[in-house]
């Protein structure tokens, strides 16, 4: 009886143990269809993401001009591009910003192997032309 006993346990174990390994293969296979189908849809994301890179390009070369200020006077025109540059010596950092914003312009285009050039609009107002290599 004792040895029946153990066959018995021994087959119900087997049993339960493949039983077991077949449960955790089939719902790990389930719960894994989400994150999957996420990444098929990244991976296709990612092979036609040419379209995404070439957008921004055709609006940097396309041209742009607005008109809002009074322009600057001659003498500030080489100086423009400094660091904490400001024409206009009454304007705080609180009403008229810290003089970086050129600056930065300036860089940003030089990293990407471009100019900036600012160009008096007649008869007020400045054209900022910025040129990017294609």
């Amino acid at each position: 009886m004792i040895s029946n006993f153990k066959r018995i346990i021994i087959l119900c174990s087997t049993i339960f143990i493949m039983l077991s390994i077949t449960a955790s293969y089939i719902l790990s296979r389930k719960m894994m269809k989400p994150i999957i189908r996420s990444w098929d849809k990244q991976v296709e994301f990612v092979e036609n993401a040419s379209h995404e890179l070439r957008t921004p390009l055709t609006i940097i070369q396309n041209k742009l001009e607005l008109d809002t200020g009074i322009g600057i006077s001659e003498e500030a025109l080489p100086r423009i591009f400094d660091r904490f540059y400001r024409e206009d010596r009454a304007r705080s950092r609180e009403s008229g910003g810290s003089g970086l914003g050129l600056s930065i312009a300036q860089w940003i285009a030089g990293s990407h192997h471009g100019t900036i050039q600012a160009l008096h609009n007649q008869p007020k107002g400045m054209i900022f032309r910025v040129k990017l290599p294609k």
